[in-house]
């Protein structure tokens, strides 16, 4: 799996939104999203990252990268849950 850390919050943050908007994800997924959105408004890198990550692809600072769309729904649900995981960590 990506790594995710502090150069890919924005990443992070819309595969969160992409997790909780095709129900791999609920309860308090959308509040870390809100939070790392908070800390990345109005920084370039990060917005490309969202937007990436909008799309189902995730994208970790160690390089590696990880298409959630080809995935089936249970590993789908795993890697939403190892991004949010990750995520908390970084609010």
């Amino acid at each position: 799996m990506p790594a995710i850390g502090s150069s890919t919050m924005g990443n992070a943050a819309s595969v969160l939104q992409y997790c909780v908007k095709n129900n791999y994800l609920g309860g308090d997924a959308a509040s870390v999203k809100d939070k790392l959105l908070a800390k990345i408004t109005g920084q370039k890198q990060q917005e490309t990252g969202f937007a990436n990550g909008a799309k189902g692809l995730l994208k970790g600072g160690d390089g590696k990268s990880l298409n959630l769309k080809g995935l089936s729904s249970k590993v789908k649900e795993k890697a939403c849950d190892y991004v949010l995981k990750n995520a908390t960590s970084l609010v």
